[in-house]
């Protein structure tokens, strides 16, 4: 499909049918101005036909990737601010079309987006913010958005990705859609936090992709995704200044590392990036995608305690030119993450875990300070030496025992190897096992009753 189809095809979505043939006419005009055939004025006295005006208002805070464009409708929520942006050179051609409704038309509003905290930038106070408690003018904010869905359906100007010398998660579902090999990327970004920016396919919403190497995945901890949330910015300040929406995923939860802390280092990575100001000037939304529900509704748990309402800590820059506010776990999160005690989580894989990890497990463990990580799925020498790591690390090894297989058995018996304090939980209805090694485990019937008993345990170990 063609740039210019897309672009149709892409507007007819967006305008009742019977009046398509605008959206033929209005993707004419756009097409036109942006590879220089008419004038701004020509497209501004075209745009602003009175037929066209209800299929405009209809475009009303859209936006869509035209090559290596973004056209925006109704910019600020006003009908007829049409706003064309290269993405990577920077220009700007803005459209401020005359628009009349018919006195029929329905009345068109862009509804606030719930969930959506903001980093204030307006020099005076650095902080994540919620709609009711913004005061900045529109232009020194950013939006931190949580969306639930698919990567491939973001629309936004840049989705950036991970690197990790080989595909992983939303960096591999992309790379397929674009054709790229492992090999080919590698000889693009062959360095660690070497970058590449690619044009997009017509399949992926977002207009560009930038991939950042980071080396192999079990050396990207919570230090490194700091630091790739702060350099994605960074250099995006370089190559794309016309950036306004970048998007990226959550990284680490796919192999094993804490939720809470990799989120908290990836915000602190952006405080760090504004608090230098080494930022696209045009920046007015981050999004982090992610498509599992549960997950999503748990990282927008994580904003919401970040907000100056539930903030203890403040730090002042030396040279008191503006408040940067931290709520204290995101202040050390990345930069601080090794010196909190772990806790390692093993389990059986095939297991349907993750309601008891998640609530019953990582809730208490991190709120008596520790880090918590879980057993990841690993195939190659290196990914068991990877979780004998961890293992060493840890403060308190957990092992569930309602289902079992040689992998438990194996990180259960290391564990016991290396000597570490060692809590064994199971299901009540689950198959008991002889206990053969001196621990009576925690039995549970309810996760809230697991949850419960273990913040008990844990308190007795860590006296």
């Amino acid at each position: 499909m063609s740039n210019r189809d897309a672009l149709d095809s892409f507007l007819q979505s967006l305008i009742p049918h019977s009046s398509r043939q605008d959206a033929v006419e209005i993707s004419c005009i756009l097409d036109g101005i942006i590879d220089g055939s008419i004038s701004k004025q020509e497209a501004i006295n075209r745009l602003s036909q009175p037929k066209l005006a209800d299929s405009i208002a209809n475009l009303a805070g859209k936006s869509v990737k035209h090559g290596g464009s973004i056209v925006d409708f109704g910019s600020e929520g006003q009908f007829g601010d049409v706003t064309i942006r290269d993405i990577v050179g920077g220009s700007v051609i803005k459209l401020n079309v005359p628009i009349n409704l018919n006195q029929n038309s329905q009345n068109f509003s862009i509804g606030q987006q719930t969930n959506v905290y903001y980093i204030s930038t307006n020099g005076q106070d650095l902080s994540l913010k919620t709609p009711d408690q913004l005061i900045t003018n529109k232009k020194e904010r950013v939006e931190i958005v949580i969306h639930t869905g698919n990567v491939q359906e973001i629309r936004a100007d840049i989705l950036v990705l991970k690197f990790a010398e080989t595909f992983h998660g939303a960096d591999y579902q992309i790379s397929a859609k674009l054709g790229l090999t492992e090999q080919g990327l590698t000889q693009k970004i062959p360095e660690l936090w070497d970058h590449t920016l690619l044009p997009s396919h017509p399949i992926i919403a977002s207009s560009y992709i930038l991939f950042l190497q980071v080396g192999s995945l079990w050396t990207f901890q919570y230090e490194q995704i700091r630091r790739f949330a702060s350099d994605s910015l960074r250099i995006l300040t370089k190559i794309a200044p016309g950036v306004k929406h970048i998007a990226m995923t959550i990284h680490g939860t796919g192999y094993g590392l804490d939720e809470y802390e990799a989120f908290r280092s990836q915000i602190a990575g952006f405080f760090d990036a504004f608090r230098n100001k080494l930022y696209p000037s045009q920046l007015e939304r981050i999004t982090i995608v992610e498509i599992n529900p549960d997950r999503a509704n748990r990282l927008r748990t994580i904003l919401s305690l970040a907000t100056p309402e539930n903030i203890n800590t403040e730090i002042q820059l030396l040279d008191n030119a503006q408040r940067i506010w931290f709520s204290s776990d995101i202040k050390s999160a990345g930069n601080h993450s090794t010196m909190k005690p772990l806790v390692f989580v093993t389990f059986n894989p095939d297991n349907d875990f993750d309601d008891v990890y998640y609530y019953g497990i990582q809730d208490p463990v991190s709120a008596l300070g520790y880090i918590c990580e879980r057993s990841p799925s690993y195939t190659s020498k290196e990914d068991v030496n990877h979780v004998k790591d961890r293992i060493n690390q840890a403060s308190i090894v957990i092992a569930d025992l309602s289902t079992t297989d040689l992998r438990l058995y194996f990180e259960i018996g290391y564990a016991l190897g290396r000597e570490k304090r060692l809590l064994l939980i199971q299901k009540e209805s689950s198959t008991k096992h002889e206990n053969i090694i001196g621990v009576n485990p925690i039995t549970y019937k309810k996760i809230r009753d697991l949850e419960e008993k273990l913040s008990k345990e844990i308190k007795l170990l860590s006296m």
